[in-house]
């Protein structure tokens, strides 16, 4: 028994055989504590700014290194944590040295996890949010979904709309039910429910694309003139009917291709509706049938689409006017100013008073079609 109290009177104030071990035990363990801290210092830091971390070597003091090991290399010179820290390295003390890429990786993905979480949370406690979805390939060509979501953020003073990039998710199938079905395994990782969507919003016309869905706007449009372009006869056809068609492909980044195609559709939607009933009839490829039968009565006979041509022609008409400009060669940066102020105002206005005008302007295109004009 008092072996034992003796025990127990030394562990409580430290004295028995091995505390000079648990005392260096204990300096080392502070000691790749601070080692630790200052190194997520830095990732959070670059991660921050969005620098490339690594160059072409990662070994410390040599060139070429990156920015993460001259990042340590200079935090070495100052302080003495890091700098025992680099001895230790270079003097073959230790081979555990945290400045590998491996632990690189895992800090980022610890920290945007811990991100996301606060992110996550700002969504979760406002309960409603939108979600954008845009697919891109990356540098080994695989596709790659974005996953944004908008809500409201009430941490401020005032409450804001804003949008979270939450993460890249890697799909192999862009069609709208593929991106669906993506989605929603996503908001179930997330811990998120698909019911409190409260809107949805896609980038580029082929994350609509499928023999049974519902096409975009510009889907509609790059359907027709592929259908027409794909036979000399049916395009010498079209040509006769339509005035000022282009066969040139519907550019990614082109303003002007844009305006282009949309210009002859909404001036000329009535006749282009009746080229295609002409082809169903005259047709007897049961394909080439089926799609012109679609594209007439159950695209351009919609008097959303007749809206829809409408309200784009007039916005892609007026960014094409300022990017003409801006592109021009004698182009200075008090006029560019001036454009950019110009088109600013004009899309204020016609958020406020250009759907009403063109609200008339389809219902008097659903009129001479002989369209009922509502959605």
């Amino acid at each position: 028994m008092t072996d034992w109290l003796e025990l127990e009177r030394r562990l409580q104030k430290n004295q028995t055989i091995d505390a000079r071990a648990q005392l260096q035990l204990n300096k080392e363990k502070e000691h790749w504590k601070h080692v630790l801290h200052r190194i997520i210092a830095i990732v959070q830091r670059l991660a921050k700014n969005n620098l490339a971390f690594r160059g072409s070597c990662e070994k410390l003091y040599v060139e070429n290194n990156g920015l993460f090991l001259q990042m340590v290399e200079m935090i070495a010179e100052f302080d003495p944590i890091m700098n025992e820290h680099l001895r230790r390295i270079k003097d073959h003390e230790t081979y555990t040295i945290y400045l590998g890429s491996r632990i690189q990786n895992e800090l980022i993905e610890m920290l945007a996890g811990e991100v996301r979480k606060k992110l996550l949370a700002k969504v979760k406690k406002t309960k409603y949010f939108s979600v954008i979805l845009d697919c891109t390939p990356d540098i080994s060509h695989k596709e790659q979904m974005s996953l944004v979501l908008r809500c409201l953020d009430e941490s401020e003073n005032s409450t804001k709309v804003k949008e979270y990039w939450i993460e890249f998710l890697e799909v192999d199938d862009t069609s709208g039910l593929g991106l669906f079905m993506h989605l929603k395994d996503a908001l179930i990782h997330l811990e998120l429910d698909i019911d409190d969507i409260r809107g949805q919003g896609y980038d580029n016309s082929s994350n609509m694309k499928g023999k049974h869905k519902a096409m975009s706007f510009f889907g509609v449009i790059q359907h027709i003139y592929t259908l027409f372009s794909s036979s000399t006869k049916r395009w010498r056809i079209f040509k006769d009917h339509v005035k000022g068609l282009t066969v040139k492909p519907l550019s990614q980044t082109r303003w002007e291709s844009h305006v282009e195609r949309v210009k002859p559709i909404k001036e000329q939607t009535a006749q282009i509706r009746d080229v295609l009933l002409d082809l169903t009839n005259d047709t007897e490829d049961p394909k080439t049938k089926s799609e012109a039968e679609s594209l007439a009565l159950y695209e351009l006979e919609k008097f959303e689409f007749l809206l829809g041509v409408i309200i784009w022609y007039k916005l892609l008409f007026a960014i094409n006017t300022v990017s003409k400009f801006l592109q021009s060669e004698n182009m200075d940066i008090d006029a560019a100013i001036k454009l950019l102020q110009g088109i600013i105002i004009f899309l204020e206005e016609y958020r406020e008073t250009g759907f009403d005008k063109a609200m008339v302007e389809a219902k008097e295109m659903a009129s001479e079609m002989g369209i009922e004009a509502v959605f």
